[in-house]
């Protein structure tokens, strides 16, 4: 049986580790694009987990256990660096898209035959219920995340020239297998933000496309819209009614605001609450009476852990990353692997509005800093290319 949170680890040591450190001819660390936000992360982060180690808890799972995991995953961002180089990127892309369509076949087989233990001590992750409805049956866990950056990967190479059929089919494959895994995880705002993102990519990239790229890329996006848009009118719903069981929608606007009310009460506004002491949630149905130190709005939730100071932390991130994608743009606007990594970095802080993606879900952190590597990558190696070009035109000049 695979351990908790195995296969998430598992693709972290694969894909962010082991594999990078096969290859040769590193790029300098000192290069790194955001080496100042996420070390001041970093510190954040640390700061935390001291804080909430020394200081007594309500929560008996081992507060601090987050923070350390969070940590981690911002730390192998600089093995990323290290490593993956332009020459490199793609072969890396490659690997991924094996690791994460290998952890949808898994949730797949999980999803399906949920008597088998495939996950062991997930009992809450395994669980399915109907409560959406006869028509979809839904599977809680945050190993979708991979599926997620797969399918958009997947995309890319799939309309683009340079692969051999073979490795088209298996594209193909991966994109059904993880767009699958994504569908049965049920988490909407996700769902909603994937397939903006393939919208766009298709609409900017269609006149660069092959006829046979255009062709599958509607064959595609016809029938994940379809189940996208039937989930919604069934769930939408119930989510958005103010009683009953599935009334989340609702609860995460009363539950931000019961998160920033204790931030005023314990006054712990400069560093946080942090993970040691959590919010009682008083809605009604199986939610009623739990007690939470993680809430699903993203933003509120790093200034309720980690107060003004973390909130400050991850705004220069964002305001970073996106500063990047924007100033690299004009240089790379043809490139559409480094379009559909902006479009995913942009999506993602979308999706962070309810589901915090940076200080809850250890998948969606790696994914994230794994993407940010590789489009730093990408425009490092563009730019490279550009000044042997113009050192190759300056000397035929003379």
């Amino acid at each position: 049986m695979i351990p908790p949170d195995g296969f998430s680890y598992l693709v972290m040591l694969v894909v962010g580790i082991l594999i990078p450190l096969a290859f040769k001819d590193s790029a300098d660390i000192n290069a790194a694009e955001f080496r100042y936000p996420l070390f001041l992360i970093l510190g954040v982060i640390t700061l935390r987990f001291i804080l909430d180690g020394l200081g007594t808890s309500s929560i008996t799972t081992g507060p601090w256990r987050i923070a350390y995991l969070s940590g981690m995953h911002y730390l192998v961002y600089f093995v990323f660096h290290k490593h993956i180089t332009p020459k490199n990127v793609h072969m890396v892309i490659r690997y991924f898209i094996y690791a994460a369509t290998a952890v949808s076949i898994v949730n797949i087989l999980q999803w399906s035959f949920p008597g088998w233990t495939i996950f062991s001590g997930l009992a809450s992750f395994s669980e399915t219920s109907s409560e959406v409805g006869e028509s979809f049956v839904r599977f809680r866990t945050i190993y979708y995340h991979f599926g997620v950056l797969a399918i958009l990967l997947a995309a890319w190479s799939l309309t683009s020239p340079g692969f051999t059929p073979l490795g088209r089919t298996f594209l193909f494959v991966s994109f059904l297998v993880n767009s699958t895994a994504v569908m049965i995880n049920g988490y909407r705002a996700t769902m909603y933000v994937l397939l903006g993102c393939l919208l766009f990519y298709t609409v900017y990239m269609f006149s660069r496309m092959t006829w046979k790229a255009r062709s599958l890329a509607l064959l595609t996006a016809i029938p994940l819209m379809l189940v996208i848009y039937l989930y919604a009118q069934q769930r939408n719903p119930e989510t958005e009614s103010p009683v009953g069981e599935e009334s989340s929608l609702v609860y995460r606007l009363v539950e931000a605001g019961i998160g920033i009310e204790k931030l005023d009460q314990d006054d712990a506004w400069l560093c946080g609450i942090g993970y040691r002491d959590g919010i009682v949630n008083p809605w009604g149905g199986i939610q009623g009476g739990q007690e939470t130190y993680l809430l699903h709005n993203g933003y509120v939730s790093i200034l309720y852990n980690y107060g003004i100071v973390g909130s400050i932390a991850w705004a220069y991130l964002i305001v970073s990353v996106s500063v990047f994608v924007i100033r690299h743009y004009s240089q790379n606007k043809n490139s559409g692997l480094y379009v559909i990594l902006g479009l995913y970095l942009f999506g993602q802080l979308v999706v962070n509005y309810s589901s915090g993606i940076f200080n809850r879900e250890q998948p969606v952190t790696f994914c994230y800093l794994f993407a940010i590597s590789l489009l730093e990558k990408i425009a490092v190696g563009s730019e490279a290319k550009r000044e042997l070009w113009g050192a190759v035109q300056g000397a035929d000049s003379r």
